[in-house]
């Protein structure tokens, strides 16, 4: 990180939305006043026409990742204990998986900015909810469990992570865009923990059941997603001003401080 940071850090304070932070940041200390922008910035989000965008992708994010987080968290558990195998076994299949996660994840840098992304998005959503839908249907075997790391493994690249972190990027204004994400991933992991809490219960009631609930809570979270991408978009220029909504003054602040 060392030779990474000096870079980015030249590299905020240069562009649009950072010469207006910094000079935001130079006029609260010639004041003595308080830190507006970040104070305002959480109520800003739970206002219109925010709060819309932040409740979608907070739903979005925390219902897909809790497909991830238990197939990640349990995946091993499942593999030797439910199904029969080896952890030799299920970490083969976990480097298989990672093989065909690298070109999935160039192919989604290359279609998300076309204009059938979300015909690509339909497949990411079909192949994610039958990576839980398989095992609750046919059974929890190694063969299951690796069909459902490789649709999966197509899910999660087209309908998941990144395709959050596009939305996240074209529904905020660059202002308010880390606190957004930031609220959505931490919402998201406390949902995720709270509910791994319960996954050894649900998986002694029968592993069949907790992937058809999975699937049931991937089917949801994906027609969100469907919602999301017809969410009005934040039009960034060159000064990052020219469209966006002018009741938004964190948006909105010109770079010479007027």
């Amino acid at each position: 990180m060392w030779p990474v940071w000096p870079l980015t850090w030249t590299r905020r304070r240069s562009c649009p939305p950072g010469r207006r932070w910094w000079i935001d940041q130079r006029r609260k200390a010639d004041t003595g006043s308080g830190s507006p922008v970040e104070l305002s910035a959480t109520r800003r989000l739970l206002t219109k026409p925010h709060l819309k965008a932040l409740t979608g992708l907070a739903l979005f994010y925390a219902l897909t990742n809790l497909a991830a987080n238990t197939k990640g968290q349990f995946g091993t558990y499942l593999y030797v204990e439910v199904a029969g195998g080896t952890v030799r076994i299920a970490s083969a299949i976990g480097l298989a998986t990672l093989f065909v996660s690298i070109p999935l994840a160039m192919l989604f840098m290359k279609i998300v900015d076309g204009r059938n992304r979300m015909r690509w998005y339909a497949l990411g959503a079909i192949s994610f909810v039958l990576s839980t839908a398989a095992p609750a249907a046919l059974g929890v075997h190694v063969w299951t469990l690796a069909l459902a790391s490789f649709t999966g493994a197509v899910g999660s690249a087209l309908a998941f992570e990144g395709i959050f972190k596009v939305w996240s990027q074209e529904v905020f204004p660059t202002l308010l865009r880390a606190t957004a994400r930031g609220t959505v991933i931490a919402f998201a992991r406390v949902v995720a923990a709270a509910v791994a809490l319960w996954t050894p219960t649900l998986l002694s009631a029968g592993p069949r059941v907790m992937f058809a609930a999975l699937a049931a809570i991937v089917a949801i979270a994906t027609g969100i997603g469907a919602v999301l991408d017809r969410l009005p978009k934040i039009q960034t220029g060159a000064s990052d001003r020219s469209a966006t909504p002018a009741a938004d003054p964190v948006a909105t602040t010109r770079v010479d401080g007027s």
